[in-house]
Parts: C-alpha cells; sequence; structure tokens
C-alpha cells in the first residue's frame, strides 16, 4: 500500500482517524464508527461515518482545534449528516512514487 512508502499521507490518514473517533465518541450518539479510504490517483479520500441515533447527546464544549488542525493538513474536508450518519470526509495528497533518493536514504 502507497502508505508504507508515504509516512506523511500516513501521519495525515492516522491524524483523521483519530479526530474522527474522538469526535463520534465526544458528540455523537452511540454506535459503530465505519471508515473508509479509497485511492483515486494522487490522493486518498478518507471517510468516517457514525450513525445518529435517538436525541443529540448535550453537546460538550468544543475549541474546534482538531477541525481546524485537518484542515491545515489537508486538501479538502467536509463534514456533514447524512440521513441518519455524521460524515467525516477528507482528501490526502499522497506521492506516487518515492524517488530513487528518498528510497536509497532509508
Amino acid at each position: 500500500m502507497i502508505l508504507d512508502k508515504d509516512i506523511p499521507a500516513a501521519s495525515v490518514v492516522l491524524d483523521v482517524l483519530t479526530e474522527a473517533t474522538s469526535n463520534a465518541s465526544k458528540h455523537g450518539t452511540g454506535g459503530t464508527i465505519s471508515c473508509s479510504i479509497e485511492r483515486a490517483g494522487n490522493t486518498l479520500t478518507v471517510r468516517a461515518t457514525s450513525p445518529i441515533t435517538g436525541p443529540a447527546p448535550v453537546r460538550k464544549p468544543s475549541t474546534r482545534l482538531g477541525f481546524e488542525y485537518l484542515r491545515e493538513l489537508t486538501q479538502k474536508m467536509t463534514f456533514y449528516r447524512a440521513g441518519n450518519e455524521n460524515v467525516l470526509e477528507v482528501v490526502v495528497p499522497i506521492r506516487d512514487e518515492l524517488s530513487l533518493e528518498e528510497l536509497s536514504s532509508r
């Protein structure tokens, strides 16, 4: 997989999944969080969904710093509701191939 060779992109993907699961546990209504990663050319789309069930929980105070951090790291970030789910979707640029210089320095 490309993330084995692109440590910066792998780090961003991990940060996205960490933020998505953290937000779902803090602000969600419970249930299973689903995550997917799809490659299209030189980008990865990371999508995390969490169910909306029952009444909305009392919102805990949030600085939204996690989302601001993700916006700085990614090409595009969107958060929206689709039916009975919250969806966090980000696009992460990746390097298609590492140069010979990068490979030889490992």
